[in-house]
């Protein structure tokens, strides 16, 4: 879309669109990225609530799961739609820097893992996506995409809390 980008010279409007494509690109491949995201967490809640003895945590845990189904969902509807809405030419510089999932694969989940060790895992997970989501809102331009992110990144800060709550409940009451 040249609407909108003014009259500069031709050449400046090519290099325009050509950043533009590949923040689009960028684009595609962090939300891809999310996505992943968001089934590895459906995994680990969906193995979290088999082992929790507690019943209300049981509960607890398989709704997040489907809740981090439907953030799948979302993102995907996202990727299949037109991403130029993506960034704002100010902003693409900082798309690069955005980093998911340093500390997340710090310890992988084993059919051995404790539900503490689940758990602090989950805990560390919603907390590098809660502040993933914040990011990429902060990126994109006001719009159904802004929305979404700033509404995923509560979503993923209240999991947080509730996996706390269990894990203070359910694994810290035990020692």
């Amino acid at each position: 879309g040249g609407a909108g980008m003014g009259g500069g010279p031709p050449e400046e409007r090519k290099c325009i669109e050509r950043e533009g494509a590949m923040a689009t690109e960028e684009m595609k491949g962090i939300i891809r990225r999310a996505i992943r995201f968001e089934e590895d967490s459906y995994k680990l809640y969906t193995s979290a609530s088999r082992r929790v003895k507690d019943p209300g945590a049981k509960a607890g845990l398989a709704e997040l799961a489907r809740e981090e189904k439907k953030h799948k969902a979302k993102l995907e509807g996202m990727l299949a739609g037109n991403l130029d809405w993506a960034v704002s030419v100010g902003r693409r510089a900082r798309v690069k820097d955005l980093r998911i999932g340093g500390p997340l694969e710090a310890r992988p989940i084993s059919e051995q893992s404790s539900l503490g060790d689940v758990l602090a895992v989950a805990i560390k997970r919603e907390e590098a996506t809660g502040a993933f989501y914040s990011q990429m809102a902060s990126l994109v331009d006001p719009g159904p995409a802004k929305d979404l992110f700033e509404t995923l990144a509560k979503e993923e800060t209240k999991h947080k809390r509730y996996v706390e709550r269990i894990y203070e409940e359910d694994v810290y009451k035990e020692f």
